[in-house]
């Protein structure tokens, strides 16, 4: 059985800029890794949307544990608050990791005309 052989942290042993912290950086990196993008790739335009938080009504805490017992639930309409259409509503349980509380996270989603 080989084992293998954990790569050490970069830390750099001499003054910034000198032989011996560029030699020990250089060492550090990993031979494996991607060099990157392909040359002329371009640059994507993404836009930013802000997610709904979902918060633990009891302690409001936004740390959970892991979603189960996920509900898909076929049903139309528009939104009461942000007034956007929804085609389908996923209800999904959880338990919030503060105080232990369980909880549904409803999530409205509108999937596309095929």
């Amino acid at each position: 059985m080989s084992k293998k052989r954990k790569r050490p942290d970069p830390v750099l042993a001499g003054e910034v800029g000198s032989a011996k912290a560029h030699e020990e950086f250089e060492q550090s990196l990993d031979p494996a890794r991607s060099p990157g993008r392909p040359p002329g790739a371009k640059n994507l335009d993404v836009e930013e949307i802000e997610g709904e938080l979902t918060r633990c009504p009891k302690c409001g805490s936004t740390e959970r544990g892991p979603y189960f017992n996920r509900r898909d639930l076929p049903i139309r309409g528009n939104h009461l608050v942000t007034g956007l259409p929804y085609t389908s509503i996923v209800v999904r349980r959880c338990q919030c990791l503060g105080c232990g509380q369980h909880r549904d996270d409803k999530h409205y989603l509108n999937h596309r005309k095929k």
